[in-house]
């Protein structure tokens, strides 16, 4: 920090492109999908109930348009809407009227409901008002069941799951070419100290830190400085869209979709072009190698993030990327596992297993727990440090 209390001006760039992000992507990175979302035809609708006859009870379902808890992961965000939250009468064994972990639904057949980490499985059919015990764990559900799951709430059920790879996200990894890194700081000559013009479609102050597009007849939006180059500078709103901005001509110009389609040779490159670039840079992978790697969606540069904005955050202990502390929604760190082409895999304190991607600024959830994803699974991940990620056998 300078003499004056303030941060350096290279340092502000970055992390008012960090805040500003957090603005701007507070939708996406609260996103949480599943791999599957089809619509189970055994809980139409946002809610219902459906009387069990021969249990002398209800089973009842709600369905949200937006995030909703988990409460099998105690309190992370688990999925989106297409995943009903689900509650079962009392069962003849004897089990409380409570709350079910679903899993999916088999075509045909009905909804695969589960307890615990080592509950029964039961299936629900709601046209037959039927709610049927059918296996003594989810680990008991046969590889060609699980390979006809629709609407999955986890990537993996079981371990006895078939291996997932994201083939399209290989093929992008591989093809992706890797950018130069950024260089120093320097003055931005489309954004001087001293510009106060009114009918410019931008404002800015700070230098260009801070940004607000002005569009007729609607009001201003913050906007995320990405950099400059010869002829223009660089910023996107609050939908990711990129303009260009020249002051001499005093136009304010649309250029691209995604922030992701900005160049990655631009001069003073803020914080969030900046993790980009660091992206692109270790993207690439031979994915058949174990070894040390730096885990693309971790860009050093971009691990300072307000809770209130995205899904995880992250910072290294020491300042040493090779050692990452992620935080889903607890205190104190969660348990690192490594990353694939999917993301990075993260187990929280109570057992699940979630994949962070960088790129969609998306949680993805995996498992209830590490015992229940494929060994060969665990075996792909990657690690900054190098050691290998327990596999199911050595937990």
């Amino acid at each position: 920090m300078s003499r004056g209390g303030r941060w350096p001006r290279w340092w502000r760039g970055a992390l008012a492109g960090t805040l500003v992000l957090g603005l701007m992507v507070t939708a996406r990175a609260q996103s949480v999908t599943g791999p599957n979302p089809e619509e189970d035809p055994n809980f139409p609708g946002l809610s219902g109930k459906v009387t069990i006859a021969s249990m002398g009870g209800d089973v009842t379902w709600t369905r949200h348009s937006g995030i909703v808890l988990d409460l099998h992961q105690m309190g992370s965000p688990a999925f989106a809407g297409n995943i009903p939250a689900v509650m079962l009468p009392r069962l003849p064994d004897g089990r409380p009227p409570g709350s079910a972990d679903y899993l999916g639904f088999i075509e045909g057949e009905g909804s695969l409901l589960t307890f615990g980490l080592k509950g029964p499985v039961y299936v629900f059919n709601g046209s037959a008002r039927t709610l049927t015990k059918k296996y003594e764990s989810a680990d008991d559900i046969p590889p060609d069941v699980l390979a006809t799951l629709k609407n999955r709430k986890y990537l993996y059920v079981s371990s006895r799951d078939a291996l997932n790879v994201d083939e399209n996200a290989l093929k992008e990894a591989n093809n992706t070419h890797a950018p130069a890194a950024p260089k120093p700081y320097e003055p931005d000559p489309n954004l001087p100290e001293m510009v106060q013009d009114g009918s410019l479609p931008l404002r800015w102050n700070n230098g260009g830190i801070d940004l607000w597009i002005k569009m007729p007849q609607a009001p201003e939006i913050p906007a995320l400085y990405l950099g400059f180059n010869d002829q223009d500078t660089w910023l996107a709103n609050g939908a990711g869209t990129v303009y260009v901005w020249n002051l001499g001509s005093k136009t304010l110009t649309k250029r691209a979709d995604s922030w992701w389609d900005a160049p990655m040779d631009l001069r003073n490159p803020s914080g969030v072009l900046q993790g980009v670039i660091y992206y692109r840079q270790h993207v690439h992978r031979p994915t058949a190698v174990r070894g040390p790697a730096p885990d693309p969606n971790l860009p050093p540069i971009m691990s300072v993030f307000s809770r209130e904005f995205l899904a995880m955050v992250w910072q290294f202990e020491g300042n040493d990327v090779s050692r990452p502390l992620v935080f889903l929604n607890a205190g104190s760190p969660d348990f690192y596992l490594g990353f694939d082409e999917r993301g990075t895999w993260v187990q929280n304190q109570y057992g699940g297993v979630y994949v962070w991607n960088y790129k969609t600024w998306k949680l993805a959830l995996v498992a209830r727990n590490k015992y229940s994803v494929p060994k060969a699974a665990l075996a792909r991940l990657h690690r900054p440090d190098g050691i290998l990620t327990e596999t199911a056998s050595g937990q």
